[in-house]
């Protein structure tokens, strides 16, 4: 994958996001790399109209087609894209998570959870601000 990175910043994309297998990045994939079947080439799976990438397997994307995307680790919540753009000008999300205690087939109780959901909460880079906005990431250095 760092191979396909470099290649793909020395000939000018900008990469927005990576992950394990996949890229979303600023133009076409070069036609080598993608293959709809080979095994080790790209898909093309998204044609992105907009997006907000917050961190690791935490982003919004709404493809040219109007079909939205959504990916929140560990947090079996609905996000809204608002709510994207509130942790995008490192803000905090208040959630709640309503959670039923149960035995057998009697509920004894139902609890709501607050969650507080911060940009900070996924931390393999960190975030650079200028004048409070986020404008890139750095590597943690251990």
């Amino acid at each position: 994958m760092n191979t396909v990175k470099i290649r793909l910043l020395n000939d000018n994309y900008i990469i927005y996001y990576t992950d394990t297998d996949s890229l979303y990045i600023s133009k076409k994939i070069p036609k080598d790399l993608e293959s709809p079947t080979e095994l080790g080439l790209f898909k093309l799976e998204h044609k992105v109209s907009d997006a907000i990438f917050i961190s690791n397997k935490l982003y919004y994307i709404k493809d040219n087609d109007n079909s939205i995307k959504i990916v929140t680790k560990g947090i079996n919540l609905p996000i809204l894209k608002t709510q994207f753009e509130i942790l995008y000008n490192n803000e905090i999300v208040k959630l709640h998570l309503n959670k039923s205690f149960r035995k057998l087939t009697r509920v004894l109780f139902n609890d709501n959870i607050p969650i507080n959901l911060s940009p900070q909460s996924y931390i393999k880079r960190i975030k650079i601000f200028r004048n409070k906005k986020w404008v890139n990431l750095r590597p943690i250095k251990l």
